[in-house]
């Protein structure tokens, strides 16, 4: 594929553009689905798609391709000038990383696997076999299923940069839909891996179930404040949901509360919210980002004070401040920024601690697009998840809506546990956090 990349590029070059970079990226991907004993469906895919983007006259133009012939190359080029002039002059952005070979083919983040297609069908005929043997009221098993998926990203500049990653990532999934009498409930798990064999297909059907069984039996608690736990899937969707905040794009364009927030205290002096790109544990790590500059370990936050923004090159030079290398740029996409898995420290907390007197523990949330401002940091969303004392599950709970503000939580901290858990799909890290005094609005 760096032969198509270069090609492209003295085309550009023929056209005597100022500056150009391309962005080509492969996938593959396997999906299994299963219903009633029988696979539903069998879909395998792959695409190939090449973006450009052009600099002329500080003017951006961008257009992209799913054909790679040299006529298609050709046109992508002419349409990206042709679009260049007619957008405003963007003196921030330029293509400025040097000529040089980056290669990343990390053996951690793509393994070879040789598991046979029939053992990949039989595991996703298994999910849906298992959940109704463990769970007899289970009357449909909506989501069930296996995928996998490779991806290779290639970039290249008119500076004669070259820059290649690939992935690999394994994953099964399952749910349960109980009915007993009036009453009914459904809940879904999943898990990835790095290899076949990582996969845990016990431990999706258990943790499914449960969490079924929990919502089935669950009902509304009185309205008031709560101290509350989100399960680290739904940490991770809340706070996903104002990252925003810290990117210098969004300070750049106005968006973000934290403009003039830098050194200043945001959030509970033991939280500390760190980007590891080249975190092996994780599943999204990368080795550099969509301008070819090797991504950089991060502190957003520590000890509860605001410590940087995430740029990528534009932003930095429009700030006169270090590009910290989180360029985010699809094939058919402009420039932007982006994390790639965030890590918050572990704290001082015991279990005791942490979990001391009456705590809600929050594992589903509802209506994170609609129920969320992300530039007044206000949120209202419907929740489900347990009441415990001193450590205990008590009760089940559904049919709540929890309301706040985001940058108020930061502060509102009471505790940091000192064990750091993982979501799922390996690309969260964080520890248990009990925030105090939320508004629950039940019966």
């Amino acid at each position: 594929m760096k032969d198509i990349i270069e090609k492209t590029i003295s085309m550009a070059n023929d056209l005597k553009i100022d500056q150009c970079d391309v962005i080509l990226s492969e996938s593959q991907s396997l999906n299994l689905s299963s219903q009633e004993g029988k696979i539903e469906t069998y879909k395998v895919n792959s695409s190939r798609l090449i973006g450009v983007r052009v600099i002329h006259g500080q003017k951006v133009g961008i257009s992209y391709s799913e054909d790679l012939s040299d006529s298609s190359l050709k046109t992508m080029v002419q349409s990206a000038l042709k679009s260049s002039s007619f957008a405003e002059v963007d003196e921030y952005q330029a293509i400025t990383h040097e000529k040089a070979t980056i290669i990343d083919e990390n053996p951690k983040t793509f393994r070879d696997d040789h598991t046979e297609i029939q053992t990949k069908i039989d595991l996703a005929i298994q999910l849906d076999n298992e959940v109704k043997r463990q769970e007899p009221r289970t009357s449909a098993v909506p989501y069930n299923g296996y995928s996998e998926s490779s991806n290779h990203r290639h970039y290249g500049n008119h500076l004669g940069l070259y820059s290649y990653e690939r992935d690999k990532t394994f994953s099964c999934y399952t749910s349960s839909l109980i009915k007993d009498g009036d009453k009914q409930a459904l809940f879904y798990d999943g898990m990835s891996g790095r290899t076949f064999a990582e996969l845990n297909p016990q431990e999706v059907i258990k943790n499914a179930i449960y969490k079924t069984r929990i919502l089935l039996d669950a009902s509304p608690i009185p309205t008031g404040n709560y101290d509350l736990i989100f399960e680290t899937e739904t940490l991770e969707s809340l706070l996903g949901c104002f990252l925003g905040q810290f990117s210098g794009k969004s300070v750049k364009d106005g968006y973000s509360s934290f403009k003039d927030s830098i050194d200043q205290k945001i959030a509970h002096p033991e939280f500390s919210l760190r980007d590891l790109p080249h975190y092996e544990e994780g599943f999204i790590c990368a080795h550099s980002d969509s301008e070819g500059f090797i991504k950089k370990d991060l502190h957003l936050i520590e000890k509860g004070e605001l410590r940087t923004f995430y740029h990528n090159s534009a932003t930095a030079r429009y700030f006169g401040v270090a590009n910290t290398g989180h360029a985010s740029r699809g094939a058919k996409g402009h420039l932007s920024t982006s994390l790639t898995q965030l890590f918050i420290d572990a704290g001082s907390s015991n279990n005791s601690q942490l979990l001391s007197g009456k705590t809600l523990h929050v594992f589903a949330l509802e209506g994170l697009h609609a129920g969320v401002n992300p530039s007044s940091g206000d949120f209202s969303l419907a929740a489900s998840g347990q009441i415990y004392e001193n450590g205990e599950a008590t009760q089940g709970v559904k049919g709540i809506t929890i309301s706040g503000n985001f940058f108020a939580l930061l502060k509102n901290i009471e505790a940091i546990g000192s064990t750091v858990h993982t979501t799922s799909n390996r690309s969260f890290f964080a520890p248990s956090i009990r925030f105090g005094g939320i508004k629950v609005a039940g019966i």
